[in-house]
């Protein structure tokens, strides 16, 4: 999926002596995918997509700092967005290393005549970082349907399981 892009070490300040403190998140993956109730997608047996980018239009441009911190909102960015990037910032997959030896991910600044297929986070990422309004195409909203039953995991949901041993 190219929407997708894991793993991520970002540097912002280059060749300038400061102190930094390393972070390191332990679980990230499971973390995030119960915060933005990922999950459910996993434990179900399809998936059907809405066209909400007016939607997603309205919460990029209402969207700063402090409203990132509310998680009720989180749950709004399992969306697939469709930009045209135009010296936008985003996460590109590519061999830095020009001998093909190996892909990873780098933040750039990227323009391309074609689109580009983005979570919201990035695309929220972008607009903060560059200050300028992206070309949004489209944006798909997620939605799962007929949930795996017992057929995997018994009577219980896992998330509500991990909410019981809380």
């Amino acid at each position: 999926m190219s929407a997708y892009y894991g793993g991520r070490t970002e540097c912002m300040i280059r060749k300038t002596p400061t102190k930094v403190t390393v972070l390191d998140l332990t679980s990230m993956y499971p973390t995030m995918t119960m915060l933005l109730g990922i999950w459910e997608f996993i434990t179900n047996k399809g998936v059907e997509f809405y066209d909400v980018c007016k939607e997603i239009w309205k919460l990029i441009d209402s969207i700063n700092l402090t409203t990132l911190q509310n998680q009720e909102i989180w749950e709004l960015f399992v969306v697939l967005v469709q930009i045209q990037p135009d010296d936008d910032i985003f996460p590109v997959r590519m061999d830095y290393t020009s001998d093909n030896s190996s892909f990873t991910v780098g933040i750039n600044h990227i323009t391309s005549t074609g689109s580009l297929w983005y979570a919201p986070p990035d695309v929220i990422l972008s607009e903060l970082l560059t200050g300028k309004p992206l070309k949004i195409i489209n944006a798909l909203l997620l939605d799962n349907y007929n949930p795996v039953s017992e057929c995997c995991y018994g009577d219980s949901n896992p998330s509500r399981e991990r909410e019981r041993l809380a």
